[in-house]
């Protein structure tokens, strides 16, 4: 049987000694069964994001992405690429995601298609990322 993102994840940051941390909440309070977004941090960085239909599923989805991140070579990434943090607006988030998830069935391409309608929608309304240094 194989490990799941989370046990992965959380593994790995003992090993490093590091603190860990999982936040999770609903994405919209007002529907309830629209589901959750966590948060990983990692030694008080965010380091991953994730989106489910339930707690269990975003934890293992922003486990996932945390890997990803932790396991990411230097080396390869872009000079030129920044890091950018978007303002979290959670109504309008769960709705990008509510319309993503009538279009696809696979968490991925959902959590893709939300988080491309999300921005567009925000520099529609003329928000801006802030680069992350």
């Amino acid at each position: 049987m194989s490990r799941t993102p989370k046990a992965e994840l959380n593994e790995y940051a003992q090993s490093q000694n590091t603190p860990l941390e999982f936040s999770t909440e609903l994405l919209d309070s007002s529907h309830p069964n629209e589901g959750f977004i966590s948060l990983v941090n990692w030694n008080t960085a965010e380091i991953g994001k994730g989106y489910g239909r339930s707690k269990k599923d975003a934890e293992h989805d922003a486990a996932k992405i945390a890997l990803e991140f932790l396991k990411k070579d230097p080396a390869e990434s872009d000079d030129d690429q920044t890091l950018e943090k978007w303002e979290i607006h959670p109504e309008l988030l769960a709705e990008c995601l509510r319309l993503a998830a009538k279009t696809e069935t696979d968490l991925e391409t959902v959590r893709q298609k939300a988080v491309a309608l999300y921005q567009d929608l925000l520099l529609d309304l003329g928000y801006e990322p802030e680069e992350l240094v």
